[in-house]
């Protein structure tokens, strides 16, 4: 009876934790130890999920004999992470054994923000791993890049690392390469630090909250030492190959604190806006020195900039086109983006290459290929210029043959009269025998006519070969349209739909078919300003969102179609509007 006392006495539930004050993302460890009891089942932990994220959970058991008493213990041991800062209460937890219900005691958890912990050499030592995030601008124009730059520093082993994009509402992000890991020394002491790059570009006036990615994955921390020689507290430190001392690993998910900048609005006198650091223009030339008519002239013009996106450049296609007496054929530009070596910031280029063939001989005039841009440094309207020129074009091959082919004819018709002048008179002198001027006359009739034929057939020959030229590109149209439209019809995810948009982007917009949504906003912004290409970003933003939300894709499908009937109207009134201008010929054309 006394021993069955002790045992009721000796029974005991209790909760203790490795660590009472922490920081947002930083996990700990919930030890629940019941002793001299046996549980009918095990605690309920589902009272934790409210202010706390369980990550994993062990059990253990244990029996000892110590001076001939009998002691058995039944552990619990659990990895929590706060979900909000501030006082955070752990409730009490209930277990139901062979002595009743028994009841832990509730314990207070003080979750401080991570920026409460300032990155001063004192302060990050007592780190084992923080991130941290640079911005190369703090105060921009409304579709000037910004270069953000995130680093995850551990000092400790790390492992299962994972990046969450971030997604910044009015702004686009975008990702510039794949994060790099390295080994460096940091304020003397060995660090892994992984570092990632992203380029946002704000599309609206105003204050942007800026937040760097989410880094998640599990640290390594060396278990503490037991201050005394409780048995328990010794078979608890045991790890599973049997020896105390090791370290384990916890979960982290950190992020650094939301930065403000400052976006000021774009100046109404430039369209397009293009904010640059710098800006130039350059020109190559194949042929230049040796034009002729029908002969072809390759044209290469390089937009280069510091400070903005190559996606941003604009076309200079419209300007090139102004030319009179030449054929122009554009290839699609190539663009390329690259970091300038200190990696802080974006320089960009844009080259499109043009094929001009001269219809005349003489003297061609060239415009001058101008782009006004907006100088960030100097707060002023700056403009990257190429002169315009003239070149002498010669007659070409085409030419020649033509005019000699007119020159030989004359003097055949001359000679041909003569003969027959002759003819006659020698005729008159030599009695010459009745049928022989009839059949030469016929003859001769038949030749004109033979003649006459061939160039009939090959002016409708001519004219055959260039009309299925147009119903070809016709029937293109309105294939790449019914394809895009059935595509719209038939997306069932935002990945579909975005396939759908590059798709319309590389037929309609002369765009490689791997161009991002931003990409491809830039272009729509700068060409079609009145059409609306909001829902580009907001699919982009979609796209990476990280919380599970109910997307309703039918609402985006109605935008995307509204956007390509918006750009299909106005490439057919461009269309239209050329073929009416060509179809005028001017007045006074001397």
């Amino acid at each position: 009876m006394l021993f069955n006392i002790h045992s009721v006495l000796a029974a005991d539930f209790t909760a203790t934790v490795d660590n009472s004050v922490v920081n947002l993302g930083q996990g700990f460890q919930l030890n629940l130890s019941l002793k001299d009891a046996k549980a009918k089942g095990r605690p309920d932990f589902s009272v934790l999920e409210k202010d706390f994220t369980i990550y994993n959970s062990s059990e253990s058991s244990q029996m000892m004999i110590v001076n001939g008493d009998i002691t058995s213990q039944k552990s619990w041991t659990l990895v929590l992470m706060p979900k909000q800062q501030g006082k955070l209460t752990l409730p009490s937890l209930n277990i139901e054994t062979d002595h009743g219900v028994l009841q832990s005691k509730p314990i207070v958890i003080q979750a401080k923000a991570s920026s409460s912990v300032q990155n001063s050499p004192d302060a990050t030592q007592q780190k084992a791993v923080y991130t941290e995030t640079k911005l190369n601008k703090e105060t921009v124009y409304k579709n000037e890049p910004v270069l953000m730059t995130s680093r995850l520093i551990a000092y400790q082993n790390i492992s299962d690392i994972s990046l969450e994009d971030p997604v910044i509402d009015g702004a686009i992000v975008e990702r510039l390469a794949e994060p790099t890991v390295q080994e460096m020394m940091l304020q003397g002491r060995a660090a892994k630090v992984l570092q990632v790059q992203y380029l946002l570009t704000p599309i609206k006036a105003g204050k942007l909250a800026i937040h760097g990615p989410v880094f998640n994955g599990k640290v390594q921390l060396n278990s503490p030492q037991p201050e005394s020689m409780d048995p328990f507290e010794m078979m608890r430190n045991f790890d599973h190959f049997g020896f105390s001392g090791f370290a384990d690993f916890r979960p982290f998910s950190l992020t650094d604190s939301t930065k403000t900048i400052n976006i000021k609005p774009a100046v109404n006198q430039l369209q397009p806006w293009l904010p640059a650091e710098n800006m130039t223009l350059s020109e190559d030339w194949q042929g230049l020195q040796s034009a002729k008519v029908a002969e072809p002239i390759t044209w290469k013009l390089t937009i280069s900039a510091k400070g903005l996106a190559s996606a941003a450049l604009p076309s200079l296609k419209q300007q090139i086109e102004k030319s009179a007496n030449v054929k122009v054929y554009a290839d699609k530009p190539v663009l390329n983006d690259a970091l300038d070596s200190d990696a802080q910031t974006i320089s960009s280029t844009r080259q499109e290459s043009y094929t001009l063939i001269p219809q005349s001989s003489g003297e061609l005039a060239l415009p001058e290929i101008k782009i006004a841009w907006w100088n960030v440094k100097k707060d002023k309207i700056m403009y990257a210029t190429i002169p315009a020129r003239t070149i002498h074009v010669a007659a070409g091959a085409v030419n020649q043959n033509n005019a000699a082919s007119s020159l030989s004819t004359e003097p055949a018709k001359t000679q041909t009269a003569s003969n027959n002048t002759d003819l006659t008179k020698s005729a008159g002198s030599a009695t010459l025998p009745s049928w022989v001027i009839p059949v030469v006359a016929t003859l001769a009739g038949i030749l004109i006519s033979m003649f006459i034929s061939l160039i009939l057939l090959w002016k409708k020959s001519k004219n055959l070969n260039n009309t299925p030229t147009k119903t070809t590109d016709k029937h293109r149209e309105d294939s790449i349209e019914k394809h895009s439209t059935l595509t719209i019809e038939t997306a069932a995810t935002l990945d579909d739909l975005q396939k759908v948009i590059q798709q319309f982007a590389q037929d309609k917009l002369a765009m490689p078919a791997t161009s991002s949504l931003k990409s491809i906003h830039s272009v729509m912004k700068q060409r079609y300003d009145m059409i609306n290409c909001q829902v580009l970003a907001e699919i982009e933003a979609g796209l990476y969102q990280k919380e599970t939300k109910q997307i309703v894709i039918a609402d985006f499908k109605v935008e995307v179609a509204n956007m390509f009937n918006a750009v299909n109207k106005q490439l057919k009134r461009t269309k239209k509007q050329t073929k009416m201008t060509e179809s005028f010929q001017p007045l006074n054309p001397n």
